[in-house]
């Protein structure tokens, strides 16, 4: 069963750089779509920092919480990033590295 997907504010409301759409939310495992960003970010180590804070903040803002409710987050469209193959490698192996409370996949 599907859990209602609840938004209280958006990426854009909360002043954000990255977009976030949550399309599906069930039994812990998030789907969401990055619609695209809203400042022009270089990438760099930092630039991965930033993408996860924005996530985490998007999330914890809309009342989910990082414990309970996130097991996976399944990350799509990518391509909405404007990185090159290698940045959107270098920033899948961050989430491998560096996220250890829950799991984080770049699907498409």
């Amino acid at each position: 069963m599907l859990d209602e997907i609840k938004i209280i504010k958006t990426a854009k409301d909360l002043d954000l750089s990255f977009d976030f759409k949550i399309t599906s939310f069930n039994e812990r495992t998030f789907e969401i779509n990055i619609e695209g960003i809203f400042r022009n970010l270089e990438f760099n180590e930092k630039y991965c920092e930033w993408f996860m804070e924005d996530l985490i903040d998007f999330l914890l803002s809309n009342k989910y919480q990082l414990r309970w409710d996130i097991g996976l987050i399944n990350l799509h469209n990518s391509k909405n990033l404007k990185l090159n193959n290698e940045e959107i490698k270098k920033l899948a192996s961050f989430f491998n590295e560096k996220v250890t409370s829950f799991d984080v996949k770049i699907i498409d």
